[in-house]
């Protein structure tokens, strides 16, 4: 008996050694669930994260690649418009005012480019490429010295968030590029202070250019040119005395350098005359005087006795002036004209002036006839008392001057105008013949009566009108008016 219970507990302990109870086994499911679980989420995390990295280093890659194809560009090209040297900022409202377009060897390239389509794996595609261009001073301040260049590139992840990255330089040129060029050239300016812009052979004049000025605050250097083949260049100083000896009309000139490639001039006319010689004498002939409105003048009979005419000075009448010898000038209104001429010889002496009256008729399109057949008849036979007409088909003759360039033939119909184009049959002696034939439809109704008044409208080039009317009939059986 007590054999056979320590041979039972002794199985029921080999039992028990051999195998997990159902509370240990659900308990051993339940903590391998919880290990696989949190690694799971572990490596999930770490996926994403690598995912992440990834898109970073290329949108970082894509920056660096745009921040150098801007560096690379020459300075005075970056962040100017083609053909402009506009900037796209106001350095005086920050740094960066909004996106700016660049000039990429010599191309506009848009502020922001937009990629559709891209290698990239786990964004939203289009990306973007923002591109900043701004001008900055010495020690990043705003000003016009340096420019200063950023990019930013933006995607968007599978998950909806926003990304970014920016590179922004602290300075350019930094050792790339040509220098800025941003010099302001000087202002000119000339006066007389001594002297005066007219005088005898030998007379002298102070000219000052002591109001020229420099906005960059640059020394000013003064080039002169005296307009007689006397010069003064590269002086320093803004005032200088000449002597004219020689007689005639001289434009001096003083031309302000800023020794940074700015430069400005200004003129002015100093005329000087020999008094012993004697003023020449003006003449003119008027050639033609055409329909048209214009006139030919010859002055080449003017004289002078101890030298030689130089200068023609001419007044139209009209408010116009003209120089030369021999001039053509085109009125354009009919009139009579006082035309007057002055003339200079090589010692700057004017003559006289002297003056013609010169009557000018411009020609105008005129219209001096006109007319209108029906058939062997100048009336039209209506259907009963309808108004319509029963024999539709008419002819207009007309005549004009040769300025007239289109005419028209016009009749009356109940709610306006029948209006036909003349064509020009010849022209011969001043006179144009023009003549159409069209027809009425049977549905137009027409005014009744024995005075119907067409017209003949001529136009000339410019669109000036002249009217010739005529009178026909509209009876109720042909030949008799109602």
């Amino acid at each position: 008996m007590n054999w056979a219970k320590r041979r039972e507990q002794g199985i029921v302990a080999r039992g028990a050694e051999a195998g997990f109870t159902l509370l240990e086994m659900v308990m051993a499911i339940t903590i391998s669930a919880l290990v696989f679980t949190t690694s799971a989420y572990v490596m999930y995390g770490s996926i994403k994260a690598y995912s992440a990295a990834r898109q970073r280093s290329v949108f970082i890659e894509i920056a660096n690649g745009a921040m150098e194809e801007l560096r690379g560009q020459p300075f005075e090209q970056l962040g100017v418009a083609s053909g402009n040297l506009a900037t796209y900022n106001d350095p005086s409202a920050g740094q960066f005012e909004g996106l700016a377009a660049t000039v990429v060897g010599g191309t506009p390239l848009p502020a922001t480019s937009t990629v559709s389509s891209s290698p990239i794996t786990g964004i939203q595609l289009p990306y973007y490429i923002d591109r900043w261009v701004t001008w900055v001073g010495p020690n990043g301040a705003p000003g016009n010295d340096l420019k200063r260049i950023a990019v930013r590139v933006r995607w968007t992840e599978s998950s909806g968030a926003a990304r970014s990255y920016r590179l922004t330089s602290t300075r350019y040129p930094g050792g790339l590029g040509s220098a800025a060029n941003t010099n302001i050239a000087p202002v000119s300016s000339i006066a007389i202070t001594s002297g005066s812009a007219s005088g005898n052979v030998g007379h002298t004049v102070t000219f000052s250019a002591a109001a020229s000025t420099d906005a960059d605050g640059d020394a000013l250097q003064y080039a002169w040119d005296f307009g007689d083949g006397q010069t003064l260049t590269a002086s320093p100083s803004s005032i200088v005395t000449h002597q004219y000896n020689l007689a005639g009309t001289f434009v001096t000139r003083v031309t302000v350098t800023d020794g940074n490639g700015g430069s400005t001039s200004s003129p002015m006319s100093i005329t000087t005359i020999d008094p012993s010689s004697a003023p020449p004498t003006a003449s003119f002939v008027v050639q033609s005087n055409l329909p048209t409105g214009v006139v030919t003048l010859d002055a080449s009979g003017s004289t002078d006795t101890d030298g030689t005419v130089t200068g023609y000075s001419w007044t139209f009448g009209d408010g116009s002036v003209g120089s030369g010898a021999q001039v053509n000038h085109t009125y354009t209104a009919s009139g009579t004209y006082t035309v007057g001429l002055i003339v200079t010889d090589n010692s700057a002496k004017s003559s006289p002036n002297v003056s013609q009256s010169v009557t000018v008729t411009v020609a105008t399109c005129q219209a001096s006839s006109g007319s209108f057949v029906n058939g062997a008849n100048t009336n039209f036979a209506l259907v009963a008392s309808n108004r319509k007409p029963s024999n539709a088909t008419f002819t207009f003759d007309a005549t004009t001057n040769t300025v007239c360039t289109s005419a028209v033939g016009r009749m009356t119909q109940d709610g306006g105008t029948f209006e036909v184009p003349l064509t020009l049959q010849t022209t011969a002696g001043g006179v144009k013949t023009w003549r159409a034939t069209s027809s009425i439809g049977t549905a137009a109704k027409l005014p009744t009566g024995c005075a119907q008044t067409g017209s003949i409208v001529a136009k000339d080039a410019s669109a000036v009108t002249s009217t010739k009317n005529f009178t026909y009939k509209v009876a109720t059986t042909l030949g008799t008016c109602p």
